[in-house]
């Protein structure tokens, strides 16, 4: 006998049809809300990211506009033309307070008496090595790799010098410069070189000096604390400061603790430029200059010519 065929009419199918689109429907709805969700927390994201950007650039810029602002300032005061800053030259910071919780501090350093990377022959190189507390045989070999970096031969430098063969021995992926320093930064190339005696060396350097010399006095506050006790003093080579050129560093703070950090070389003495002009910029990932002095007499002008609420 033959079993009746299962019912198939409309009512049958319908069911079954809703029985399948239900749960379609409902992973269509999950995944649309996720992707609505997905969608909503990358625009706030992206909202969040062009705030803080917007941030970043207004306060890299005033961060720039103080560099200028103080690079112009002692333009004028050196021809006469306004009040003497009264900013220390040596190195030390001042910090004053801005509007809203801001902070601005500015470390001022005379680019005289440093030792200029370019400028110093080697045995002065040495002597200033010595004397800012390196080892003699380390003294020897980084003021040999400093001459190899710029000079243009490929012939090291006897008692250590590194020439290229030297930098693919010791796989640094890069050379000497074989020209002139372009920063002082760049001495953190050269084979010989440790972070401890980046450390020491770095705030003693410049590429902005123009001639031989160096002179401890003028960086005695800055380097003190990284210096055996006998080593600062006068050099047979050190020469007084001519005043001309300086490296102005700011760091604007923040709420929230955002800052941003600028280095400019002001230079008084070139024909070709602008008093106050700035010769080069770089952006310091840390302030080193140490704790600054709060309440400088510097503070009224600054702060006034910022543009801030006192």
């Amino acid at each position: 006998m033959r079993r009746p065929l299962a019912a198939t009419g409309p009512d049958t199918r319908e069911a079954s049809q809703a029985g399948f689109v239900l749960p379609t429907v409902l992973a269509v709805l999950i995944v649309v809300s996720g992707l609505a969700a997905a969608i909503t927390l990358r625009t706030r994201a992206t909202l969040a990211l062009t705030a803080a950007a917007r941030d970043r650039i207004v306060l890299d810029a005033e961060t720039d506009g103080i560099v200028n602002l103080v690079g112009l300032w002692l333009a004028q005061e050196a021809r006469g033309r306004a009040p003497a800053s009264g900013l220390p030259l040596d190195g030390r910071a001042i910090r004053c307070p801005l509007d809203a919780g801001r902070t601005v501090t500015v470390a001022v350093q005379d680019q005289g008496g440093l030792i200029d990377l370019n400028a110093s022959p080697r045995p002065v190189l040495e002597e200033a090595l010595r004397r800012l507390g390196i080892g003699a045989g380390d003294a020897l070999a980084v003021a040999a790799q400093i001459v190899d970096f710029r000079d243009p031969d490929d012939i090291p430098e006897p008692n250590g010098g590194a020439e290229s063969r030297r930098y693919r021995e010791e796989r640094l992926g890069y050379g000497p410069r074989n020209a002139p320093f372009a920063s002082p930064d760049e001495i953190d190339q050269l084979p010989a070189m440790t972070p401890a005696t980046y450390a020491r060396l770095r705030p003693a350097l410049t590429v902005h000096g123009g001639t031989a010399g160096f002179d401890a006095a003028r960086m005695e506050w800055r380097l003190a604390p990284l210096l055996p006790a006998d080593a600062l003093g006068p050099l047979a080579a050190s020469r007084p400061s001519d005043g001309i050129r300086f490296e102005v560093t700011a760091m604007v703070v923040a709420g929230r603790g955002a800052r941003s950090i600028r280095a400019g070389i002001v230079a008084l003495d070139d024909p070709a430029r602008p008093a106050g002009a700035l010769l080069s910029w770089r952006r310091p990932t840390e302030w080193s200059a140490g704790e600054p002095l709060a309440g400088h007499a510097a503070c009224g002008p600054i702060v006034a010519l910022f543009g801030a609420a006192g």
